[in-house]
């Protein structure tokens, strides 16, 4: 059954990946249970998730979580950071998003990201808002400012033990934010989308990775605990 479970969850990703089909508009093979929310089987309009380019703290291997800092243009996009958004915002076009509605985290590596395939796709001002609090990073509480490959490793290992894990409070305040935290936030922006908007595609650039793998578990019906098969590179997208 585990292996029946894993083989299931590469074929949604493999989909997801090869085709780019925009979650909304994707269904569970048979077999596979419904979404962890019954709210993602009737989305009516269509997502792509875009992860931002590579920022400078992660070029720096340096965990960046704390929102306070996330306006500042230094935790931004590195040059090969921006061009991976430009590589992006080709491929969507090329697939036939050309006029879609950029949700993006007012933070700096996702608002440059937003400018950057907004222009790459023509996209009209009006159709390019911001998120200030729904889609903003995981906060990483005491991790913050360590080494970014073994937070991850952490995280991991705490995320696939209970969705309500988080990392130890830091005494600056960063927050610390579980798998659940993150799920409660993306789901608000997507509520909110579903109901002002009657259909329609819709980019979502999350202050991190873990906003867009969080939404794509959810979607394809997988455990939250397991949403890191879901993590993408920077500057990808599904």
């Amino acid at each position: 059954l585990a292996q029946a479970q894993v083989i299931r969850r590469q074929a949604c990703l493999r989909a997801l990946m090869l085709h780019a089909l925009p979650l909304a508009t994707l269904r569970p093979s048979p077999g596979v249970a419904a979404s962890v929310d019954p709210f993602f089987d009737r989305l009516r309009a269509r997502y792509i998730l875009l992860r931002p380019g590579e920022t400078t703290f992660e070029a720096a291997g340096m965990v960046d979580s704390n929102p306070i800092n996330k306006q500042a243009a230094l935790r931004g996009l590195t040059e090969q950071g921006r061009e991976q958004v430009r590589a992006a915002a080709e491929a969507l076009a090329a697939r036939g998003v050309t006029s879609p509605v950029i949700f993006y985290d007012n933070g700096a590596r996702a608002s440059q990201t937003a400018d950057i395939l907004a222009n790459s796709l023509s996209v009209p001002r009006r159709d390019v808002e911001p998120e200030f609090r729904w889609l903003e990073a995981r906060g990483l509480g005491a991790l913050d400012g360590t080494d970014l490959q073994a937070a991850t490793e952490y995280l991991h290992r705490i995320d696939a033990a209970d969705v309500e894990s988080a990392a130890e409070e830091a005494e600056d305040g960063t927050p610390s934010d579980s798998v659940n935290d993150v799920f409660g936030r993306m789901r608000n922006t997507i509520a909110k989308i579903e109901t002002s908007y009657g259909g329609g595609d819709f980019v979502i650039i999350g202050g991190d990775a873990a906003v867009l793998s969080v939404f794509a578990a959810a979607a394809c019906g997988t455990d939250l605990r397991d949403h890191g098969r879901f993590t993408l590179p920077p500057g990808g997208w599904y």
